[in-house]
């Protein structure tokens, strides 16, 4: 009898923790019950918890015939006598006929002690009712024309013929203005480059050497890795030397680091082409050749390379320096 005794003091705080379930209710609506093929419905569950109890819904259950279309939207809201209510609501669509069963779904509240309660709540079945007769499969003959006895056909008469030749003149005149137009904005473009790539020979023989790296694609092997990696970091280098006035091409990758952030340029542009050169001199001399996803990625740093060094030109040309001229003196 003692023992029984000691065993039921044990054993009472342990389940003293465990808060009865009556203080979580669940309510499960679908908004609307019933549905046609392929229309979405709400799955609503509404929690209503003690204010010192936070909610969560585990898992929801999926139907093979059921796909969920949104994830839940949680709303929470004040219930009465100092509860709270927490609303989870889901989007789905039923892709089958009849009754769906959309199984269970797991409900825990946790407490401010560390208690927790666990529910699982039966979902209610969707029916999904067809939109279609069961005698649809069966061929019917089409419904006759109605004609209006007296009346001319369609293409004898004089306001629809005038209609159509006004609809076509329009739209021929549209589209005239539009290939005018086209045309127009197609010379501006060009004349707008050539002025650029006149603007900015530096940036245009770059991007001129990547584009034709671009057009032969991404390495297949290692001879073509070490080819396409030699000529990036060759244009790269010859830009740097060109934009900023130092010997970039006869400088190591520690060197040029620093020797960029001499020249003022942001430290993180400076690790960009740093990390960039590295990648080349490893697949060039160390034979550790990138795949062609990685290639292509390393190609796009080096136009961004290149659009950054024409960036700052242009800023320090709006200041009245000029970087050609300051890397000239350089020398």
């Amino acid at each position: 009898m003692l023992l029984c005794c000691l065993a039921l003091l044990v054993v009472a705080p342990a389940a003293a923790q465990e808060p009865p379930a009556g203080d979580v209710a669940v309510e499960v609506r679908l908004d609307p019950p019933t549905a046609v093929l392929g229309e979405t419905v709400r799955l609503v569950i509404r929690v209503e918890h003690g204010a010192d109890q936070v909610v969560a819904v585990g898992r929801v259950d999926q139907a093979v015939a059921i796909q969920l279309v949104e994830d839940a939207r949680v709303s929470e809201g004040a219930a009465a006598a100092g509860r709270l209510t927490s609303e989870y609501v889901y989007t789905i669509a039923a892709f089958s006929l009849g009754l769906v069963e959309l199984g269970e779904a797991e409900v825990r509240a946790l407490r401010d002690d560390g208690s927790r309660t666990v529910l699982r709540v039966a979902l209610p079945p969707l029916r999904v009712e067809a939109t279609t007769a069961a005698d649809d499969e069966r061929l019917r003959p089409l419904t006759p024309q109605r004609d209006v006895g007296g009346a001319p056909r369609p293409w004898e008469r004089f306001e629809v013929i005038a209609g159509a030749l006004v609809a076509a003149a329009a739209l021929l005149s549209l589209l005239l203005a539009w290939r005018l137009l086209r045309s127009l904005l197609l010379r501006r473009s060009l004349a707008r480059a050539r002025e650029e790539r006149a603007q900015w020979p530096l940036e245009e023989e770059a991007r001129r050497r990547l584009d034709a790296l671009a057009q032969r694609g991404a390495p297949e092997s290692g001879e073509e890795s070490v080819a396409y990696y030699r000529e990036i970091a060759s244009v790269v280098r010859a830009y740097l030397e060109a934009r900023g006035g130092f010997r970039a091409t006869a400088l190591t990758t520690n060197e040029l680091e620093s020797r960029m952030l001499d020249e003022g340029i942001d430290r993180w542009q400076a690790r960009l082409i740093v990390g960039l050169l590295e990648r080349c001199d490893g697949s060039v001399y160390a034979h550790r050749h990138p795949d062609r996803d990685s290639a292509d990625h390393d190609l796009t740093l080096a136009y961004e390379i290149v659009e950054l060094g024409r960036a700052r030109a242009q800023e320090s040309s709006g200041d009245g320096e000029d970087l050609e001229a300051a890397g000239g003196e350089a020398e």
